[in-house]
């Protein structure tokens, strides 16, 4: 978050329209959005924007001395970790830390009906059921990957930044969530976990990737709110991040922000996967 004072001491008076320091002469404010009642605070519309003033400022050789001083060991992620992999190994599709003795089999006891990966009234369901390392190994043996969690946040918010793939507004018709199988708000965590034990919340399950159309993103992607959470290439101490929220969350849990962090190893009914895939 950046006060308006903030932007003039970084920016310059330049930066405004007629010298006048407000968000409406503001010359950058369709990249920013509103941060404070009072109008005196503005915020960048989504994470993507920041990676970009990052990249701008490590391109001064002093900056990069300055960010190198701080960091007390150089951080290696996992997009570069893997393209170092597959250099090396250029026929496996595993991820180079895949513990040894992992199956890519999806685990049994967290598919949400037996039969899910052979009966064809699931080809339309998300894959669940399997861990990091399989979605991982998955994706490139199908020449694509895991997208990161900030691909992930700007294809769901769009340029707009707006709170769901569809908007701003609150449509139950559009997405699969606690609330929709309660029938009703879960505005409190003793709400939803009174559904959840007793309600319809028991019988929730993930439903077919088609079945919401409404839940499509301003770039045309489909299902990136609620159903399943979806794994990412972004890790953190060992943790995934997984994005989008489940089934099992309620209403305020399924934002195009959503994020959470789960062990790799885990796998769940509420956990599947998308790939991505680089343009050429």
């Amino acid at each position: 978050m950046f006060t308006l004072i903030d932007l003039v001491n970084e920016l310059g008076i330049g930066a405004f329209t007629g010298g006048h320091v407000s968000q409406a002469t503001f010359r950058l404010a369709e990249l920013f959005r509103p941060a404070d009642p009072a109008g005196t605070a503005v915020a960048l519309r989504h994470a993507a924007y920041q990676e970009l003033l990052a990249a701008e400022y490590l391109r001064q050789p002093a900056s990069r001395d300055t960010v190198l001083a701080t960091i007390p060991r150089p951080r290696l992620t996992e997009e570069t970790r893997a393209s170092l992999y597959r250099r090396s190994h250029p026929a496996r599709w595993d991820h180079p830390g895949t513990p040894a003795g992992h199956t890519h089999q999806p685990r049994p006891g967290q598919l949400p009906v037996p039969g899910y990966y052979h009966d064809p009234a699931y080809d339309q369901h998300p894959a669940v059921a399997i861990t990091w390392w399989s979605a991982w190994a998955f994706a490139r043996s199908q020449s694509k990957r895991l997208p990161t969690a900030l691909e992930w946040e700007a294809a769901a918010r769009g340029p707009d930044g707006r709170l769901f793939p569809w908007g701003d507004d609150i449509d139950y018709t559009a997405v699969n969530c606690a609330d929709t199988w309660s029938g009703h708000p879960l505005i409190t965590y003793t709400a939803w976990r009174a559904e959840r034990d007793h309600g319809k919340l028991r019988h929730a399950l993930p439903g077919p990737v088609d079945a919401h159309p409404a839940n499509t993103s301003p770039f045309g992607i489909r299902e990136l709110a609620g159903n399943t959470w979806k794994w990412t290439a972004t890790t953190i101490s060992g943790h995934a991040v997984v994005c989008g929220g489940s089934f099992d969350n309620p209403y305020r849990a399924i934002q195009a922000s959503t994020k959470g962090t789960t062990p790799r190893d885990h796998a769940a009914t509420v956990t599947s996967f998308r790939c991505a895939q680089n343009l050429p």
